[in-house]
């Protein structure tokens, strides 16, 4: 009462050496032994390919997607960074020498310290030539982030909409 496979090579090679009488549940085998196919095995064979095809058709389709929205991202940031770069209202700013800075601060001193934080201080100060009180931001270039805290800062500025606007000078 045997039943699975019978193999092809070694002693199962010779049709004349092998009895399967009575065993109704065999199959494969050598030609000679008129045994039926077995079937199970080619199913689960077809079966497997088409479940590997289908696995590896929707790993290339994320792929690719996350792909597209990797570039789309930096596609993205790179064109707002040039935009903002060559901002026509950089033009219209007015320009204040560090020289002003230095008088309207009298020379950073701690009397006019307004905040001062790891990677920058910020100073009350009035410019010479329009006589208006402002406030003044000094990076601390030796702190690592420091300049990429600034340009958040001013990402954050350059959004907000206030009745009271805060003017900006390029020095």
């Amino acid at each position: 009462m045997l039943d699975g496979e019978v193999p092809t090579d070694g002693v199962f090679r010779n049709a004349c050496g092998v009895v399967i009488s009575g065993n109704n549940g065999l199959c494969g085998g050598i030609s000679e032994l008129h045994l039926p196919s077995c079937p199970v095995k080619g199913k689960k064979l077809v079966k497997q390919k088409f479940m590997l095809m289908i696995v590896s058709v929707m790993v290339s389709a994320v792929v690719v997607f996350l792909m597209l929205v990797i570039l789309t991202v930096y596609w993205m940031r790179k064109k707002t960074t040039k935009t903002s770069l060559d901002s026509p209202t950089i033009n219209l700013l007015s320009k204040v020498s560090c020289q002003s800075l230095y008088n309207g601060t009298d020379g950073f001193s701690v009397t006019n310290l307004i905040w001062c934080w790891i990677s920058s201080s910020v100073y009350k100060g009035t410019l010479e030539l329009e006589d208006k009180v402002v406030a003044i931001k000094v990076l601390k270039l030796k702190h690592k982030g420091s300049h990429k805290s600034f340009l958040v800062e001013c990402n954050s500025l350059r959004s907000i909409r206030h009745r009271n606007p805060v003017q900006t000078y390029k020095y």
